[in-house]
């Protein structure tokens, strides 16, 4: 197997991998690019006696995601939570039971919560800051909603 039928073969399943590291689809995209390049400029250095080419390539990538993560730790979140459209919400795939849950939710903290977690994939620790609460009344506020969707 060449490294371009690897990339072309596994492209999507080696960013579902990387998104729950990374709580964005474009991000994990664009890390799955980069140690493709990576991996190219540096294809001499593929041994094949000390194993296959998909875990070699895999060892790139996560060098790369652990590369992003040291490099965007200590950024705060830049997405605004009050700018997210009507049209964004009904974009994704749990979006119709969402809107009509969030249309029920008359807090706007709580508001806030379900759509930075739920929605732009935000941790329980980056949803609390961004909704000013703390991390266990987030939690809360998302497994009551979770048990209004399963029940």
């Amino acid at each position: 197997m060449t490294l371009e039928s690897l990339y072309n073969t596994h492209r999507k399943n080696f960013i579902f991998k990387l998104y729950p590291y990374v709580h964005n689809y474009e991000v994990a995209e664009d890390l799955v690019q980069e140690a493709f390049l990576r991996a190219l400029t540096n294809l001499s250095q593929y041994d094949e006696k000390k194993g296959a080419l998909k875990g070699w390539f895999t060892k790139i990538l996560f060098s790369c995601l652990w590369n992003y993560k040291r490099q965007n730790k200590k950024q705060p979140i830049t997405y605004d939570i009050d700018s997210v459209s009507e049209e964004e919400l009904m974009s994704y795939a749990e979006g119709e039971g969402i809107r009509e849950y969030l249309q029920s939710v008359t807090n706007p903290s709580h508001r806030k919560a379900l759509i930075s977690h739920l929605l732009l994939g935000h941790t329980y620790s980056e949803t609390a800051a961004v909704a000013s609460l703390d991390v266990a009344n987030v939690r809360k506020i998302v497994q009551r909603f979770r048990e209004k969707e399963s029940g």
